[in-house]
């Protein structure tokens, strides 16, 4: 079925390297594809290192140098915003910013999040910039997933931190969960190899990232991870989890903490005992799991797309 209208071409800046992560560009992948299912042409333009580069060409992506001409709508999904950036965005309307943290979301007209921070909402001048916030924005990353009932009689946890370079002591948090007592294994995705004593009858797994987490994490039924799409990709499945956060990034999914799927743990000050008590507490966990089960993030992926379209006015 061809689309009703003749949508405008959209652009994309993206950022993704070892030091940001690959999470903007995990989202943007996925707003992507949904476009262009419903008829959305895109271009994508890359601040990224040799990691991100070769991510997004795995993901299948052609990355253009200069988008300027190509496109008349523009879709940013980054941290820190490029002088170059600021002055090209003038050739764009309308420009929408989609990542929550952003050094100066000033250079979008349109702000589509799924939590405002407190610095975001400090930061933009209603006058110019709309601020949409919609937990469904979330789940863009989870199109396609199928959520499935988990059994908690044993607990096999799946820790992703980040994407990007972290500085997270992942062995003390290994240590500390082998130590409660529902415990079966431990998957772990991260470029440091975790070297840990492996109590008798307990497995530990380990693997780099590689852009297809959930096939290594297939057997998990708990998840930890910082404060990326993970989570969301994760409650979508429903899988319950805790973000390990900083007190500014803390906000980014407090929707999804105040469904009841997800606990946020700030990593200045990690609570060894409120990790050790959850997990000891397979009667808790379970109430995470059927609140994520009742999300049914799945539903809910196409709704950043919707509504992107829906402001271009097609």
């Amino acid at each position: 079925m061809q689309p009703e209208y003749d949508f405008p071409i959209v652009a994309f800046h993206v950022q993704a390297s070892k030091t940001v992560g690959m999470g903007h560009l995990a989202r943007s992948s996925a707003l992507i594809d949904s476009l262009n299912s419903l008829g959305v042409k895109t271009v994508l333009q890359l601040d990224a290192d040799e990691k991100g580069r070769s991510e997004a060409e795995s993901r299948g992506h052609y990355i253009f140098s200069d988008v300027s001409s190509l496109a008349t709508v523009l879709i940013i999904d980054a941290i820190n915003i490029p002088a170059s950036l600021y002055d090209l965005a003038r050739n764009f309307y309308p420009r929408i910013l989609i990542s929550p943290i952003c050094d100066n979301p000033l250079i979008a007209s349109h702000i589509l999040v799924r939590d405002a921070p407190e610095e975001l909402q400090k930061m933009v001048e209603p006058s110019h910039s709309q601020l949409i916030v919609d937990p469904d924005f979330a789940f863009v990353t989870a199109g396609g997933v199928s959520p499935s009932v988990k059994k908690y009689k044993r607990i096999n946890a799946g820790i992703c931190l980040s994407g990007a370079d972290n500085t997270l002591d992942i062995e003390e948090i290994i240590h500390l969960i082998f130590e409660t007592p529902y415990l079966d294994s431990i998957s772990v995705i991260d470029r440091r190899e975790p070297i840990c004593k492996v109590p008798k009858g307990k497995k530990l797994f380990h693997a780099v990232p590689n852009g297809k987490p959930w096939e290594f994490f297939s057997k998990i039924n708990f998840f930890i991870g910082g404060d990326g799409v993970m989570l969301a990709e994760a409650i979508a499945r429903g899988i319950p989890a805790i973000s390990l956060t900083t007190l500014e990034r803390k906000a980014k999914n407090q929707a999804l903490a105040d469904s009841g799927a997800l606990k946020a743990i700030l990593h200045e000050t990690i609570d060894v005992k409120s990790i050790f008590k959850l997990f000891s507490c397979r009667e808790e966990i379970y109430k995470m799991h059927e609140a994520a089960l009742s999300l049914n993030g799945a539903r809910r992926s196409s709704k950043l797309s919707e509504t992107i379209i829906n402001i271009m006015g097609c």
